[in-house]
């Protein structure tokens, strides 16, 4: 199960883009919205879409490690939350329930990349997507982000998104490290300097 972080200490980046579907308004856009809910009732009628632009990492990176944190405003014991990768591209400013091939959201179903359960609340679950986020890198898998889809009882849980400006601690993030297996000079050493070093030793 996922560890639980005090959001003030977590490190990373925000999402490019978060919003959440919902079935019973299937033509509306949540993209501006404050909370990202996932619900179990009626095959997951709300779910929530995230994705975080990954450019700045090499292609050749080797991930040591990419955490997903996650901070929800209520709890749901008796619920358990998948982490499917989606296979399309979105929008938060267009993405709707209808906007999609399947309604709902485009995933891969057969493969969740992590599970758990939203037992506490105003805590940062810590998700590891290592495996999944090396892939969308190296190019063998798209980055169209990842889907939230939850199961059990009929309860509305959520979570604190980028958009709500007065709890941005609290904000989805993603925190990557990675090795390229090259070796870099100290910071501020650039060959000038060190001709210029050598010149003045002269």
């Amino acid at each position: 199960m996922p560890i639980c972080v005090n959001p003030t200490l977590v490190v990373g980046s925000l999402p490019s883009d978060d919003t959440y579907l919902d079935a019973t308004k299937p033509d509306n856009n949540f993209g501006g919205a404050n909370r990202l809910y996932i619900r179990a009732n009626n095959s997951a009628d709300n779910r929530t879409l995230l994705r975080f632009d990954l450019s700045a990492v090499p292609a050749n990176a080797t991930i040591t490690g990419a955490k997903l944190y996650l901070t929800g405003n209520n709890t749901a014991s008796d619920q358990v939350v998948y982490v499917y990768r989606v296979t399309a591209p979105w929008s938060e400013t267009t993405a709707t329930w209808q906007s999609w091939i399947n309604p709902g959201g485009d995933f891969n179903s057969n493969l969740a990349y992590a599970q758990f359960i939203p037992t506490q609340a105003n805590c940062a679950l810590e998700i590891d997507l290592t495996g999944l986020v090396q892939q969308w890198v190296n190019g063998s898998l798209p980055n169209y982000g990842i889907l939230l889809y939850t199961t059990g009882s009929d309860r509305n849980f959520s979570f604190y998104s980028k958009d709500d400006s007065a709890n941005v601690e609290r904000a989805p993030r993603m925190n990557v490290t990675y090795t390229t297996g090259t070796q870099t000079r100290a910071p501020g050493r650039s060959i000038f300097t060190l001709l210029l070093d050598w010149l003045l030793s002269l």
